[in-house]
Parts: structure tokens; C-alpha cells; sequence
């Protein structure tokens, strides 16, 4: 009813990498609850058919994954705090990151605040945090393809100590 088209449930899962490391950023998580949210397929439509692109752009990833998938969150992330646990909702990945858009640390951006610990900002793969809630595959693109949406999804998790069953 909130705005999300699929939903699953994982376990938080062992990162080798502690930049995208779920524990970096709540370190007594249980698990992870992935949500898709799906992108109309008119918005491709309209690039395959070189009529518009801006439409996918400023409905598809500004208004479902910066707006619609954020609040979905934030409201998610309030219920599961008023039931008394911990819970980080987890979205869009903004420019304003320490990381840049292949994983690696922007140089002299951010640092650890400790020995062992992970430099500000974590970067979850929100891909691979999806396929682990059992929303979907890893297709040869790389992306995640559900059965419902192929690849017309936004993902976004929350990251929380609920423990709940996993799909």
C-alpha cells in the first residue's frame, strides 16, 4: 500500500570489502529487507523509440527512486522503531558520497575515524543486498532482474536488528 512492488527478506551477509560492508553501518543487524520499486515500462518505451529520454530520468530515478522510495522507507524504518528496534532505511546513493560510482574511495573525500573501521560513506550494493532477499537474479548486465519487473526496478533495503525469517 506504501509504494513498494516487491519485497524480501535476508540475512545481513559477510562483506569482505568493509566500504560495503551492512555491518559498517549497524553492526548488530539481523537482517536485511529489500524492496523494489517498479519504474512504468512507458518510461523505456519512450528511449527505445528515441521520443523522449528526460521522462525516464525525472519520473523513473528522480521522483520513484529519490522521492517515492525514500519516504517508503523512512515510513517502513518508523514502524520498525516504534517496535522497539534499530533500523536504517538504505536508498538512492547520492553523488554527495565518500565513494564514487565504481566503489572505490574519492581521494582525499573522507577517512576512517578509526583503525578497522569503515571511511564515511558505506557503500552497500543494492543489487546484491536484492538478490540476497530473494527479490531477483544477477543478470549478465549485472543488474537485478526480478521476475515481475526484468530490470525495471529501483531498489532500496532497510538494514535493521528485527530479526525476521528470511525468504
Amino acid at each position: 500500500d506504501l509504494g513498494a512492488a516487491v519485497c524480501g527478506v535476508g540475512r545481513v551477509y559477510d562483506e569482505p570489502d568493509i566500504q560495503r560492508d551492512p555491518k559498517m553501518i549497524l553492526p548488530n543487524a539481523k537482517c536485511i529487507i529489500g524492496f523494489g520499486f517498479a519504474v512504468p515500462k512507458g518510461l523505456y518505451l519512450t528511449m527505445e523509440n528515441n521520443s523522449q529520454y528526460y521522462t525516464y530520468t525525472s519520473i523513473g530515478v528522480k521522483y520513484v527512486d529519490e522521492e517515492m522510495a525514500e519516504i517508503f522507507l523512512l515510513k517502513i524504518g518508523g514502524m520498525i522503531e516504534d517496535e522497539g528496534y534499530e533500523a536504517i532505511p538504505y536508498g538512492h546513493q547520492s553523488d554527495w558520497r565518500a565513494i564514487n560510482n565504481t566503489g572505490y574511495m574519492k581521494k582525499d573525500f573522507s577517512r576512517p575515524v578509526a583503525p578497522g573501521k569503515a571511511a564515511p560513506d558505506v557503500m552497500v550494493q543494492l543489487r546484491i543486498a536484492g538478490y540476497l532477499c530473494g527479490l531477483g537474479e544477477i543478470g549478465y548486465s549485472k543488474m537485478l532482474l526480478t521476475p515481475e519487473f526484468g530490470p525495471r526496478q529501483r531498489v532500496g533495503i532497510i538494514i535493521t536488528e528485527l530479526e525476521l525469517e528470511p525468504d
